[in-house]
């Protein structure tokens, strides 16, 4: 049997790439509706937003998931997802920050936003499903 990983690559990284783009959209939404509030924003305020974004996206993807995959590959399509976000994520701020930057600080704090969703609920999965 093929793991998680190998199973769903392509579904993965195409899933990752959209969730980004999904969330960087929202944003720019968000700062087009209000361009007054739009010009008193901080990076790092709009940094967060953007987290909120793919959190919400990641939260939806974790439900919409035990609707169509085996519960048992669930999880583990949830943790390689979590890696194909990262890793997309990284990619996509390399040219910004520079090559060979250290993106420790980006990487743990998506980690720890994806880590709060799934920690928020995952102990009442079993009352849920």
């Amino acid at each position: 049997m093929a793991s998680a990983k190998t199973e769903y690559q392509q579904r993965l990284r195409t899933l990752a790439e959209l969730m980004l783009a999904v969330s960087g959209e929202s944003v720019t939404v968000m700062k087009k509706t209000s361009p007054d509030r739009a010009l008193k924003l901080k990076r790092q305020d709009e940094w967060g937003i953007y987290l909120e974004f793919v959190k919400i996206l990641f939260n939806l993807t974790d439900r919409l998931s035990l609707l169509h995959l085996p519960l048992k590959e669930q999880p583990q399509f949830m943790n390689h997802l979590e890696d194909a976000v990262t890793l997309q994520l990284k990619n996509v701020l390399e040219p910004a920050l520079g090559y060979g930057s250290d993106q420790i600080e980006i990487i743990v704090t998506l980690v720890w936003a994806l880590f709060e969703i799934r920690g928020g609920y995952y102990r009442y999965r079993l009352i849920l499903n």
